[in-house]
């Protein structure tokens, strides 16, 4: 079975599976999810890694059950931390460099 979560009622997969209306950035939302779940797995990086992890109490849910996990959701949440972990796995991409912000510019 297939439970998707989304903020809108007509979500393209409400068509062919189950769905919970919900945003992607609410704790409390995702637990519902992982509530009704065996295991999870999101579609994007989107939903922050904070509110998954704090779903995970809420809901009593393993991390184990989520694939991949929210570490690996975490890391692509940060592009120069992705590059970097491409990097360092030897796996070819274009050059990251950090920058630094400029004082003043918020």
């Amino acid at each position: 079975t297939v439970l998707v979560l989304d903020p809108s009622e007509d979500a393209c997969a409400a068509g062919v599976t189950d769905s919970l209306v919900g945003r992607l950035d609410d704790p409390a939302a995702i637990a519902a999810l992982f509530g009704e779940c065996q295991r999870a797995t999101f579609e994007n990086e989107f939903v922050p890694a904070d509110a998954v992890e704090a779903a995970f109490e809420m809901a009593d849910f393993d991390p184990d059950d989520l694939v991949p996990s929210v570490a690996c959701l975490r890391l692509v949440q940060d592009k120069l931390a992705q590059r970097r972990a491409y990097e360092a796995a030897g796996i070819p991409g274009p050059r990251a460099t950090e920058l630094e912000r400029a004082e003043g510019s918020g």
